[in-house]
Order: C-alpha cells, then structure tokens, then sequence
C-alpha cells in the first residue's frame, strides 16, 4: 500500500471520529434574550449623584471603572454574574474584568461577556459635574443596582446626557431610565443588550421605542425625554400547575405524577376533586390559553370542568373533576393538560370504585354468647 493512500485512509478516519466527537459534545444553547418582554413605562428622574458611589470622576475619555459587585447574583440568559465594570461611552459589562473601552459602537458583539448599552457613543467626561455613580437599594431578595451615567458627547461641548441602567434581583429586569438631556443632534448610538453575535436586542428610539433580535441599529439620532423608561422583563412561557395533595393532586406536578390514587367512592356516587391550580404570571410570553382532557379506559368516570379558555396576566383556574365510579376496582384514565405555549403534560388518574354492601336482614345461624340459649 503506498503512502499516500496510508494517509488518506488516515485522514478519513481521523476526520470521521472528529465528526463523532463533536457530535456527541455539548451544544450551545438557544438564545433567549428574545425571552424577555420589551416596554416603555415613565417615571420621575431621580439622580443618584449625590446618594451612590462615584465609580469615575472627570476629565475621562474612553475609560473603564474598575471590575465591582453588583451586590447581589443577577441572572442574563441564564449565567450568574455578580460583578460589573461601567465604561464613559455609555455601556456596562458583566465581567469580572474591565468592559471595553471602545469608542466606535457597533452591536451585536463578541467580546466574552454581557454588554448592556443604555446609550453606547463616543462619550466624554470633561465638567465637573460629570460623573459615573452605582448604588444598591432595598433588602434581599428584592435589591436593586442603579448605575448613572452623567457625560457629554466627545463632538460637542453643549450636549448632556443623563441615564440610568437597573438591575433586579430575583426578577432579574433591566431598566434604562433617561434623565434631562440636551442630545449632541449627529449621535449615532447603540441601545440594548448584546452577549454575543447571534444573541442581542437592539433599541431604536421612537414614540413608542422599539427592539429587535434579529437587526442591529448603530445610529440612533435621537433621545428619549427626561423620565422614559425602556424596560425588559423575562416572560412567563407556560401555566405554571401547583397540587393540591388534598385533593388528589402532587406537590411537584411532574408529568406522568399519578392523580386521585388516595381517592375512593362507593360505586353509582359522585364527588368532586380540585387537584390542581394552573396559573398564569405577571409577565406571560403569549396571551395563553389552557386545555384540559381526559381519555382511557375508564374516562366516561370522570368529568373536568372547565375544558378550556383563556388565563391572562396574574390570573389561575382550578378545574374540577368529578367522579362517578362505574365499577369497582382503580379506574384508569389520563388527564392531559396543554397551553398554546408548548405546554403538554399527562397524568394518570386512578381513583378507586367501591362495591356497595348488601344485608339482607338475616342473622347467621348458630349458637352465640348472649343470645339466650345455653
């Protein structure tokens, strides 16, 4: 065999159990910025210049603060991140480094770490009263980290800019509150969230502001009025079920949990059970809506009311089911439970019929203590 087939068959193999390996390796996950909820809302500027901590003081251009706690573990696309570095141009990285320093805007972007933009330009600390300040406020679980941008553009020394970027605990939201400004009119900012080139949400400002996963704007012109806020939070996907063990239901309503197991009735009687609640959050993805069904052997024992219908934001249905058994013995069934969101979960249901006992008003023959006969 010559050589050089030796390495080609060499090559092959070699590629092919590349192929092998990386098609058993672990594949990145989605996307999810996409998963949060954008809005605009309004509020009254408050500065936290006087109040918070000064993270950077005149005259700065293209400068980073130092790596420091956000004071609390806040949740992006699902990695913790407990520490953030504010650039002067206008964005936030969370990292435990120093964000970039780049001047020059252009989202989407790779650079190994969240950045969040309430209003990435070439930006400039040059007035006293210029400065960037953070501050936590309220008590675990419910803190809030406040990071303040007050700059001017590096083009024109008559503009000013006022904003805010927040971060939740627990909820993990993000708010850019803008302040009074007096906008340089040839900006061409960056406005959103980037983690990397296939996963950002880029804002175009406007009367509503608007966002997209898909197109980045790097030239935004404009400036929101003192006091908008662009705010995201994270949807609820999918009703969220809670059992009732009382009433027949599990405590984790894991699909496939066996329902009404502990339940029994004499057989030609009815009752109703309330094994669950489903219930819809403050922040649904979707308006949802539900369906319950059930089917197998034994489904004409039991009825579910209601079958369907629509669950709005804070809102919850608890079904009831009613039981009539049949026969004797477990009767089988499955309930399935949907939503319009992916939702799809089945339970078995299995309460038991119990044989009604029958007298027939005769004793038992024969002798017994007490009875009057020796």
């Amino acid at each position: 065999m010559s050589v050089s087939i030796l390495f080609a068959r060499r090559t092959c193999w070699s590629l092919f159990a590349l192929f092998l390996l990386l098609l058993g390796a672990p594949q990145p996950a989605d996307a999810a910025l996409s998963a949060f909820q954008f809005a605009t809302a309004a509020t009254s500027w408050s500065s936290i210049s006087g109040t918070g901590s000064r993270l950077m003081s005149p005259t700065v251009d293209d400068g980073a603060a130092a790596s420091t706690s956000i004071g609390f573990t806040f949740n992006l696309d699902g990695t913790n991140y407990t520490n953030f570095s504010a650039s002067s141009n206008g964005l936030l990285g969370l990292t435990t480094g120093t964000v970039t320093t780049a001047y020059s805007n252009s989202m989407p972007t790779s650079y190994g770490y969240p950045i969040i933009t309430p209003l990435w330009d070439d930006l400039y600390l040059s007035a006293t009263s210029h400065g960037i300040w953070y501050q936590v406020t309220g008590s675990a679980p419910n803190r809030v980290l406040t990071v303040e941008w007050n700059v001017r553009h590096i083009s024109s020394t008559g503009s000013n800019y006022e904003f805010q970027v927040k971060l939740y605990e627990g909820s993990n939201q993000v708010d850019f509150v803008y302040g009074p400004s007096t906008p340089y009119t040839s900006q061409s900012a960056s406005v959103g969230m980037s983690i990397n080139t296939g996963n950002f949400a880029s804002v175009t400002f406007g009367s509503p502001s608007s966002v997209s996963y898909s197109s980045a704007n790097n030239n935004n012109n404009t400036f929101p009025s003192s006091g908008v806020v662009l705010r995201w939070t994270l949807c609820q996907g999918n009703i969220a079920l809670a059992g009732s063990t009382a009433e027949g239901g599990t405590a984790g309503m894991a699909s496939g949990d066996t329902l009404l197991s502990t339940k029994s009735l004499t057989m030609g009687s009815t009752t109703t059970y309330r094994p669950f609640t489903a219930t819809v959050g403050a922040t649904p993805c979707a308006p949802l809506t539900y369906q319950f069904s059930i089917t197998g052997p034994a489904a004409a024992d039991y009825q579910i009311s209601p079958t369907s219908g629509p669950l709005s934001a804070n809102s919850s249905v608890t079904p009831v089911i009613t039981f009539t058994p049949r026969a004797d013995g477990p009767r089988h069934a499955t309930l399935t439970v949907t939503d319009n969101y992916g939702l799809n979960r089945t339970y078995p249901l299995k309460a038991t019929g119990v044989r009604r006992i029958a007298f027939d008003g005769q004793r038992r023959a024969g002798r017994h203590r007490g009875d009057g006969q020796r």
